[in-house]
């Protein structure tokens, strides 16, 4: 079979990368916010570019959030300042980081090989499901990951012997300050785990691994993190101790830690990470589980990714793709997103082995690639119509606080007392005056009438405090609207 024109198969790649793209975009304008991750960073970056403040992000009025460092913040907040408050303008950095990810992911894969596998990594990497889903989420994770995966491109760059330029060195640590201030501590873990693991393995301590890990510009990285961290502890005394102590090491090794200030541990089962792997490279694992077709019949290509990886810089892009599920294995308290690191080398390895099959079998696997690429975007798309149809089942409180809006009288004050959804919050607009359950009985006055909302279990609890006229006016998913006169 002949091969098509390399002008041909980039443009059915581009054509299939702006697909992938344009769907992303669509569904972020659409998809209301869901509680309770996204909401809450959402309503995080709200407070950030309402208040003004850039040094500590908060998780409500009056109470700071100390679970993450500020970059994907100031980022998303940068975003509503720009283009006004609204889903897409709030996710948009997510998925424009995302892309350059992507483009790392090209670069790294191009120098190695050729410009179809970089293509096929690229596609790979998009149109895997967290992937594809965290590009267009209120999420840090997508920020983290593009810290790494500078990193890691650096790296295969800067100790590339053929390389004169040190402007690699820089980007090696620009990628830790991005990492460092989109996650924290971890990023270093994600970062410098897969390099001395592979300086073992290979027995390599070159002069250009020296020179890249022991260079001053480690202290032009820590110039630009330590004044935020400094500043965000005497800001806010028990940061430090909470982020570090709490966040990175309680978190991974307490199971069921009760610590959390802002929601739930999340308990696993030990080794539950690598089925998050799984799940999260969707639809790629299946050419990690099962015969691809008709081109996994001969034994000897199966043995090509073996061959692939004795190359001793592909050996550290497959410990760069292992790397966050080895570390996050005995770790019970785990999310999908952990494995989210693991995935652009995944997707470099991948994409070099299915460029390496087409030479095998003399015929491309463009089509594969493209039909697999395109499963998780189509799928999604089904989200439009189950939007319309059971917009109750969709877990956010958006459509009950647009239905509010419109019974409510806008001159009477709305206040809010107890907890209620992250959502719910965010669609207010901090049009409500958030107050304290125990002060809820001092916003009454004689003369005042107003709004207050209450979460809808065990509301009468606090409406039993009141001993003026009240009347429900809304009941909302998982709130209530009360009319106080």
């Amino acid at each position: 079979m002949i091969f098509p024109s390399m002008r041909t198969q980039y443009r059915s790649f581009t054509a299939v990368l702006a697909g992938l793209i344009v769907i992303r975009l669509l569904l972020m304008a659409i998809i209301p916010l869901t509680d309770p991750t996204e909401a809450r960073y959402a309503e995080i970056a709200r407070i950030m570019a309402e208040s003004g403040d850039w040094v500590t992000p908060y998780f409500k009025y009056g109470v700071p959030f100390w679970g993450k460092p500020p970059l994907s913040f100031w980022l998303a907040a940068i975003s509503i300042k720009v283009l006004g408050l609204s889903e897409f303008s709030i996710r948009l950095p997510s998925l424009l980081v995302t892309i350059l990810t992507a483009l790392l992911i090209h670069l790294t894969t191009k120098h190695y090989t050729n410009s179809r596998a970089a293509y096929y990594s690229s596609l790979i990497f998009l149109s895997t499901t967290l992937v594809f889903v965290s590009s267009g989420a209120v999420f840090v994770d997508p920020f983290l990951v593009f810290g790494t995966t500078l990193s890691m491109t650096s790296f295969v760059f800067s100790i590339d012997q053929k390389q004169t330029s040190h402007y690699w060195d820089y980007l090696f640590y620009a990628g830790i300050t991005i990492g460092l201030l989109a996650k924290g501590p971890l990023a270093l873990v994600i970062i410098f785990g897969p390099i001395l693991l592979w300086m073992l393995i290979c027995k390599d301590t070159s002069t250009a691994i020296r020179r890249l890990l022991l260079s001053r510009k480690a202290l032009l990285a820590a110039a630009l993190v330590l004044p935020w961290y400094i500043i965000a502890e005497l800001k806010t005394p028990g940061f430090l101790e909470y982020f570090i102590i709490g966040e990175h090491f309680k978190r991974f090794l307490v199971s069921g830690w009760n610590g959390d200030l802002y929601g739930s541990a999340h308990k696993h089962p030990i080794g539950s990470v690598w089925s998050f792997f799984f799940i999260g490279v969707f639809p790629w694992s299946f050419i990690l589980a099962i015969p691809l077709l008709k081109f996994f019949k001969k034994y000897r290509q199966y043995t090509e990714f073996f061959k692939m990886i004795e190359n001793k810089e592909m050996t550290y892009l497959f410990i760069s793709a292992l790397f966050p599920m080895i570390f996050f294995t005995l770790s019970k308290n785990v999310l999908w997103t952990y494995v989210l690191p693991s995935i652009p080398a995944f997707s470099v390895l991948l994409g070099i082995y299915l460029d390496n099959l087409s030479s095998i079998l003399h015929q491309p696997t463009n089509k594969i690639v493209v039909t697999l690429a395109l499963i998780v975007p189509s799928l999604s798309l089904l989200t439009i119509p189950f939007l319309y149809a059971y917009p109750e089942r969709v877990n956010t409180d958006k459509y009950s606080i647009v239905n509010m809006k419109l019974i409510m009288d806008t001159k009477i004050p709305l206040y809010v007392a107890g907890d209620i959804s992250h959502s719910a919050r965010f669609y207010l607009e901090s049009k409500g005056k958030f107050t304290q359950r125990d002060v809820m009985p001092g916003v009454i006055t004689d003369n005042e009438a107003f709004y207050v909302i209450l979460p809808n279990t065990g509301y009468h609890q606090y409406l039993s405090s009141i001993k003026h006229k009240k009347s429900i006016q809304y009941w909302g998913r998982d709130f209530v609207l009360i009319k106080v006169y």
